[in-house]
């Protein structure tokens, strides 16, 4: 089932790139933080094509319409 909480982690992670400062150690901060992002867009997604596949219905449950579903199921990690 997908979790509805995992929606904020879809966003961009520029907004946590204003935070974080510059040299090095920000720059791994930003990258760690971009591979976290997209692990989870990864894991929604995936679970989103499984969802489509096993138990169409229940897309309306989660409050996204048929169409909507599968236009974020095939969106690539990198894309909000």
């Amino acid at each position: 089932m997908v979790a509805l909480h995992w929606f904020p982690a879809l966003q961009s992670p520029l907004n946590s790139r204003l935070s974080v400062g510059t040299g090095p150690i920000g720059c791994l901060a930003r990258w760690r933080g971009t591979l976290r992002i997209w692990s989870r867009r990864r894991r929604y997604r995936r679970e989103l094509r499984r969802l489509l596949m096993v138990a169409p219905h229940m897309i309306d449950d989660i409050g996204l319409t048929m169409t909507d579903a599968v236009e974020e199921a095939r969106k690539p990690v990198w894309e909000a």
